[in-house]
């Protein structure tokens, strides 16, 4: 949503754009960049010396965790009130699902992917995450074409941004939109038939071997 508004501001006020910067990556001027992709994606500070980008503003969203929270000094900004000609028209109303998990503040996830042939086998990820006091995820594919959990718990580029301590990723062959998403968790665990996935590669750990067998295992160690 932030990401959304923060285009339509930047469009309406003839600002540069930046939506979740990468974090850690410092710019020369104190402000943090990522990937600078196009011009638009820069520091008011960084665009001033690229040809034809004048803009000395910037509107810039980041995720929820990228940064701690900066203390309040008690100064307050100026505000200033705006009139934009666009009228907004409805066409239509579509009530918002109720969301069901809150991701983002899990300390620990359980993410399944298409090593799961049917949805009824995803009570096995759902009993691990039980057992080790988990939030059960999902990869994109699991939510948007099968439809077998809510598109809210589908991890990755487009969908949840996650920080978790542990992310268990089960069957999951980890693309680059996946690895997008959990890129900043502090331990990744695969658990993959796959020995060559990208989501072992990206790993701190990993398991190769079939899922059936592996979670039973590791549920039995978790209960003691």
């Amino acid at each position: 949503m932030g990401a959304d508004i923060n285009e339509w501001a930047a469009a309406l006020l003839g600002f540069i754009r930046e939506n979740t910067p990468g974090r850690n990556r410092l710019s020369p001027y104190g402000m943090s960049l990522g990937k600078v992709y196009f011009a638009q994606f820069a520091a008011p500070a960084a665009c001033e010396k690229i040809p034809g980008i004048p803009a000395k503003t910037v509107l810039v969203t980041v995720g929820a965790k990228d940064y701690e929270p900066a203390q309040n000094a008690g100064n307050a900004g100026d505000v200033a009130a705006m009139e934009i000609a666009a009228t907004p028209k409805v066409t239509g109303r579509k009530p918002r699902a109720a969301q069901t998990v809150n991701l983002g503040e899990a300390a620990k996830v359980v993410a399944v992917g298409r090593g799961f042939a049917e949805q009824s086998e995803l009570a096995a990820a759902r009993d691990l995450a039980a057992a080790i006091g988990a939030e059960v995820a999902c990869s994109r594919p699991i939510a948007e074409f099968f439809k077998w959990m809510p598109e809210e718990c589908y991890v990755g580029i487009s969908g949840q941004v996650l920080k978790p301590d542990l992310y268990l990723a089960v069957g999951i062959s980890g693309q680059a939109q996946h690895i997008f998403g959990v890129r900043e968790a502090k331990t990744i665990v695969s658990v993959n038939k796959d020995a060559e996935c990208p989501m072992n590669a990206n790993a701190d750990y990993y398991i190769v071997g079939d899922w059936k067998e592996v979670l039973p295992a590791i549920i039995k160690a978790a209960k003691g």
